[in-house]
């Protein structure tokens, strides 16, 4: 059985992580965001990331920094920086130019809150697909956490599915040609029940005309030490989702961070 923790932990995760995906989610999708992962803090308790890019059409850079206090499971206060030059008329070269500027006045601002929480811990990429991948990406994929002495070993530090369902879901966005979809998340684990982690019920209308998601990484912190009182039910690694959404000229991408627990042993 799982300690009573462990349940405490995933119960709070299902409930609060809908806010999380607000906030990362699309406010248009008419751009296709790249991704920046800055990483975890020493003691394992932060997660930073950046999204960045060029508005479809206008060319408008953007850039937004998020730091995230995975087990509390909210924004850390003075975040997200966000950036946005709503000109519009950007030809290619002036744009880029423009958007190397912005991130770096969204890195001047975010640094402060950085260094505040010790945020310099390298993310390991446990899984990764690229958009190359996507289109033929099947919903369930296995996540495996080597030992770090031993990478290419047979046994795994942790070894675990998420299954990442596209389902029906209410929205108030009469202006989509395709209905807007949601998303199920949901955690297996040899030798225990399923868990589902999140379910839309409705579409958020921050996340727009939202028509797929695929997992796209699984990050872990590279020797962070997350002690008990800070993360009672084990460290935590997270789950970066694309959202694709339909958008000024065909699907954009965003991202949404889940935090998922390292998953213990069904019989501790």
């Amino acid at each position: 059985m799982r300690t009573s923790g462990y349940d405490r932990f995933l119960l709070r995760i299902a409930v609060t992580i809908l806010s999380l995906a607000w906030a990362l989610a699309p406010a248009s999708a008419s751009e296709d965001a790249h991704l920046r992962v800055i990483g975890f803090s020493e003691d394992g308790r932060y997660f930073a990331l950046e999204e960045y890019g060029t508005m479809a059409g206008s060319g408008s850079p953007f850039s937004s920094l998020y730091i995230v206090d995975l087990p509390a499971n909210r924004w850390v206060a003075g975040t997200p920086v966000r950036r946005l030059l709503r000109e519009g008329g950007f030809e290619e070269g002036t744009a880029y130019a423009a958007l190397a500027a912005l991130r770096a006045e969204v890195d001047a601002e975010a640094a402060p809150l950085l260094t505040q929480r010790s945020v310099r811990i390298p993310a390991s990429v446990v899984f990764a697909r690229g958009l190359g991948d996507h289109a033929a990406q099947p919903p369930l994929n296995a996540i495996r956490i080597p030992f770090v002495d031993w990478p290419l070993g047979e046994r795994a530090f942790v070894q675990f599915d998420l299954l990442l369902e596209e389902i029906p879901a209410r929205n108030q966005m009469p202006y989509c040609v395709q209905p807007p979809k949601g998303y199920r998340l949901t955690l297996r684990q040899p030798g225990a029940d399923p868990v589902v982690l999140h379910a839309d019920t409705s579409v958020p209308r921050s996340r727009g005309c939202a028509q797929a998601y695929r997992l796209s990484q699984f990050l872990v912190p590279d020797a962070a030490d997350c002690a008990a009182a800070i993360c009672p039910d084990g460290p935590l690694g997270v789950a970066l989702i694309s959202v694709f959404a339909e958008g000024f000229e065909g699907l954009g991408r965003r991202f949404i961070a889940v935090p998922v627990p390292f998953l213990r042993d069904p019989q501790d």
